[in-house]
């Protein structure tokens, strides 16, 4: 007995003493400051990524894409759009099946909300020549309307708002099936712009002959881009980033010709 009393004993001696740390203690954070930090963190300290306000006109083949893009930077918007989802969109917009039928304003906004609950969205409707709100087109303002009138319309309120600010930039994106051009109109060069306002002549032609997948991605991504350097130089003025007046890129040649 006493035998087995010292082989035992000698065995507990033998152990090794370790210590085991007290639990730390984790502070989880709430969904809602998930969701806030979620997106803009992954671009901080990005001049063009600090949060703007937006006006959009449009958000068929163009305006879907662009905001989708600015949903990922964290920024608000204001957006002009009286159609619905139709089936015939999916292809070329940022729509899903589930939003046929309902209002693009609507299905765009539960859109941005699931990319980014921080940002602010206001959903306006029709654009209307009486739309006087002091809230109302935003310096940063792009033109995504599939029709001259739209877009006319659009810049004459933009400009008599904002002709004066040198912050301000008006982006108009024009797309068909394979090609697109685009126009960074600051206040100075309105002028040339409104030279480029000529009839329509593409109303006839169907909604998905003039919004193709791949060219809404491509547009958008390149109107977004166009703000981002404006915005960097007035941040940074680091005189570098370009801001061509006119962009012009056609998919069958892969050629972009802009000019200044």
């Amino acid at each position: 007995m006493d035998e087995l009393n010292v082989i035992s004993s000698e065995a507990d001696s033998s152990v090794e003493q370790v210590e085991i740390p007290s639990k730390r203690i984790i502070k989880r954070r709430s969904k809602q400051e998930i969701y806030r930090n979620a997106v803009i963190k992954r671009f901080e300290g990005a001049p063009w990524v600090k949060k703007r306000s937006v006006t959009i006109g449009g958000i068929g083949g163009i305006g879907s894409n662009v905001a989708y893009v600015l949903a990922k930077w964290g920024y608000d918007m204001e957006i002009f759009e009286d159609d619905v989802v139709e089936a015939l969109n999916i292809g070329g917009q940022m729509y899903f099946l589930s939003d046929i039928g309902k209002t693009k304003v609507s299905s765009m906004m539960s859109l941005i909300y699931d990319v980014n609950k921080s940002c602010k969205v206001v959903g306006r409707g029709r654009l209307e020549e009486d739309f006087r709100e002091d809230s109302g087109i935003f310096p940063i303002t792009f033109s995504c309307f599939d029709s001259i009138p739209a877009r006319k319309l659009l810049f004459n309120m933009w400009y008599a708002k904002h002709k004066d600010n040198k912050e301000a930039i008006f982006i108009d994106g024009r797309m068909y099936s394979e090609g697109l051009e685009v126009f960074a109109v600051t206040p100075d060069r309105a002028d040339r712009y409104r030279e480029t306002l000529f009839d329509d002549v593409l109303e006839d032609l169907p909604c998905n002959y003039k919004a193709t997948t791949q060219t809404g991605l491509i547009i958008a991504g390149l109107m977004t881009g166009l703000l981002s350097n404006h915005v960097t130089e007035l941040v940074e003025s680091y005189g570098v980033r370009e801001l061509p007046f006119r962009t012009e890129f056609t998919i069958p040649l892969m050629r972009y010709e802009t000019n200044r």
